[in-house]
């Protein structure tokens, strides 16, 4: 009886010292890991030991002479990137107008979009001086006056009058006589010079076309009418019709024809501006 009261009490003492010597190992191991980082601290290293057994799907830190590939979103500063900035996204349709293989492909294209080779070579000609999408410009003309030469409209509240292709003001352009706004030539180039200063100073597109509408006087007041947001949506709507029409047409199916250069040229040209429109901020 005594010899088992002595056996069960010393199992008990050393379950317990065992287990006194797992903590003080812990608690060993726990400071001697603190001291290891401190000192590194101390040294200027900032990598610290990873205790896992797999490794992170990104690396955490990664120097200038790392072999590692560095993930394209990474390499986005989302705050200052000129992808977002207002003329930075290739156009598409403007490269191939500013190419000689397709200019006449793009002179026709518009050509069927305004009804007028005319009106068709004016627009693309200033879009092109003021870096404007032609989509863009004329989409706007359309918006406009229908790309109708001669348009008029009285309905401003002040009595002024709009005319021509790009509706301009008579109290905007006061240097203009009446002969010059049915001047497709000249009414053009001040539409296109007008909304190249309004893309400019709003520093967007949306926000250019109403200044366009309303001025700059209600869009720099947050005071934009709903009539001027009908306005843009439209316009937008018909240049995304106008682009998706151009890929379509003249890319995917192979509109582009030019006699003067070879075939393999034009396919080659042609294959570029297919990544283009679809990849436009490469």
């Amino acid at each position: 009886m005594v010899y088992d009261v002595i056996q069960v009490g010393g199992w008990a003492r050393l379950r317990k010292n065992v287990r006194y010597c797992i903590i003080l190992f812990l608690k060993w191991k726990l400071f001697f890991y603190i001291g290891i980082t401190s000192l590194l601290v101390s040294c200027g290293v900032t990598t610290f030991f990873v205790l896992s057994q797999e490794p992170p799907a990104e690396p955490v830190l990664i120097k200038e002479d790392s072999s590692v590939t560095i993930p394209a979103w990474l390499t986005v500063d989302m705050a200052n990137s000129s992808i977002f900035e207002t003329g930075k996204r290739r156009d598409i349709i403007l490269e191939a107008y500013r190419d000689p293989v397709f200019k006449d492909d793009v002179i026709a294209f518009f050509s069927l979009v305004a009804d007028s080779r005319v009106l068709a070579s004016i627009i693309l000609a200033q879009a092109e001086a003021y870096n404007i999408s032609p989509a863009l410009a004329f989409a706007l003309c359309k918006e406009e006056s229908q790309y109708t030469a001669r348009a008029v409209s009285k309905q401003n509240v002040n009595g002024s009058i709009d005319r021509g292709l790009f509706q301009l003001n008579n109290l905007s352009f006061p240097q203009l006589k009446e002969a010059d706004f049915f001047n497709p030539e000249t009414n053009a180039r001040h539409g296109m010079a007008h909304l190249r200063w309004c893309l400019d100073t709003a520093g967007s597109e949306l926000a250019g076309l109403a200044m366009y509408n309303a001025g700059a006087t209600r869009v720099r007041s947050d005071s934009t009418p709903q009539k001027t947001l009908n306005y843009i949506s439209r316009i937008m709507d018909s240049r995304a019709r106008i682009e998706e029409a151009f890929r379509v047409e003249y890319l995917l199916n192979e509109g582009f024809h030019s006699p003067h250069d070879p075939a393999v040229t034009a396919a080659e040209k042609r294959s570029e501006l297919v990544q283009i429109a679809f990849f436009p901020y490469r």
